[in-house]
């Protein structure tokens, strides 16, 4: 049986587990925006963070799963967004998702292209971006689908082709906005590629 008194003691436990994997990750962002991440060590977060260098890997294996819960959380922002948000037509909800999305990395421009960085070369951020990818994948096939249906799109689009040169386009701006020192291009970039992808489909 468990008495009150060990259910408080599990409870206020869990709290302060849960405080201190915060304040780890809010120490090492400050950090990776002051002193980029290659230049913070695990050692510097918990320093900072007030806790023991051994209790840094209860939480996070790596400096990178740090960059992984960050990722993951802007993009459940973006869909969580995205599917509280009516649209009235494809191309303004997938125009909505593009510009969501460089609003996030444009916002916090260090930490943007440190995350962008990392999904190019780390496997798992690699592997987490592609589970946020295909749900992303399934709204953009509802929404054009529904356009085609409608007649507001070509009949004889290819969805799925055309889904996958928007994430090509996707990519690549994001790729662009790793070269430049100037966060605006990113935003006007991707709007203009989308219009002129939409324009080309529709009818």
């Amino acid at each position: 049986m468990v008495t009150n008194d060990s259910s408080q003691q599990k409870s206020r436990m869990a709290r302060k587990k849960a405080a201190t994997e915060q304040r780890l990750f809010d120490v090492a962002m400050g950090l990776f925006r002051k002193h980029g991440i290659d230049n913070t060590s695990v050692q510097q977060i918990c320093d900072h963070a007030d806790v023991a260098k051994g209790t840094f890997f209860n939480y996070y294996p790596t400096k990178e799963h740090l960059l992984l819960k960050c990722h993951d959380q802007f993009k459940e922002s973006m869909l969580n967004h995205l599917q509280s948000t009516r649209f009235d037509s494809a191309r303004e909800a997938i125009l909505g998702a593009f510009l969501f999305w460089s609003e996030i990395v444009t916002k916090d421009p260090i930490l943007g292209r440190a995350l962008l960085k990392a999904v190019f070369a780390s496997n798992l951020l690699t592997e987490s971006d592609q589970r946020m990818s295909e749900r992303l994948y399934n709204w953009m096939f509802d929404k054009i689908s529904r356009d085609v249906e409608s007649g507001k799109l070509r009949q004889d689009l290819d969805v799925a082709m055309f889904i996958s040169i928007l994430f090509n386009v996707l990519s690549a701006t994001s790729n662009e906005f790793l070269t430049t020192n100037d966060p605006e291009p990113i935003r006007e970039q991707l709007r203009s590629r989308c219009e002129f992808l939409f324009d080309a489909v529709t009818k």
